[in-house]
């Protein structure tokens, strides 16, 4: 009977571990996809700003112009907004 219950305790210690390495796996999942996506809008962020500063430069106005035009006034921190 006590070979049992040990049985019985150390299943439901194993179902505990991996129900605990399940949730760890699930947690760094969603860090690299929070990883990724930062990543995205990082790379997406460059992007524009690229753009604003390529129509700034053309129609010879300053950059802050070409985001208030297109009412991204409240962007923050657009890479170096001294160029503003």
């Amino acid at each position: 009977m006590e070979a049992k219950n040990n049985k019985l305790k150390f299943v439901m210690e194993i179902e505990r571990l991996e129900g605990e390495i399940q949730k760890s796996e699930d947690s760094a999942s969603k860090s690299q996809k929070y990883i990724h996506h930062l990543h995205t809008y990082n790379e997406l962020k460059d992007i524009t700003f690229a753009l604003v500063e390529m129509i700034s430069k053309k129609r010879g106005v300053a950059i802050k112009e070409v985001l208030e035009e297109f009412d991204a006034k409240d962007i923050e921190n657009i890479k170096d907004m001294q160029l503003l």
